[in-house]
């Protein structure tokens, strides 16, 4: 779980540094598997890189193969909507607590935005779910 006052970021950052160790796979290996740079992943273990869902993605295809059957875009708007309608909230006030555009929400509820890891902050800060749990379920 993110504590309270770490970042979604550094959370993911640690998350991948704490998966490839386990599995023995060394900065350079992932950035091949992966076709990022070797600094990226270092910088993305070090919670300095605000990632995509589509770069989770990548990753944990490679880190968590049983994890990453289920799109993370998928797990994000099941969620988001899930989320917003027990609070018996329309997007329009969604997107007004988080933050963001009333598009903005309607494209996370469809799927089709790659959204970054502090727009996700902003939305599980908004409905008062943790960020993880809105990636994770």
């Amino acid at each position: 779980m993110v504590k309270s006052k770490e970042s979604l970021l550094v959370f993911y950052g640690m998350r991948l540094r704490e998966l490839r160790a386990a599995q023995d796979i060394s900065q350079i290996k992932l950035a091949e598997l992966t076709g990022f740079l070797r600094q990226y992943v270092s910088q993305a273990e070090s919670g300095k890189v605000n990632l995509s869902v589509d770069t989770l993605e990548r990753f944990f295809e490679h880190l968590l193969p049983d994890v990453a059957s289920v799109p993370i875009r998928l797990r994000l708007s099941n969620n988001v909507r899930s989320a917003r309608a027990s609070l018996e909230w329309s997007q329009e006030h969604l997107a007004g607590m988080a933050g963001v555009s009333l598009g903005y929400v309607g494209s996370v509820e469809r799927g089709v935005v790659n959204a970054s890891l502090s727009k996700i902050e902003a939305l599980a800060g908004a409905l008062k779910v943790e960020a993880q749990w809105l990636l994770e379920g």
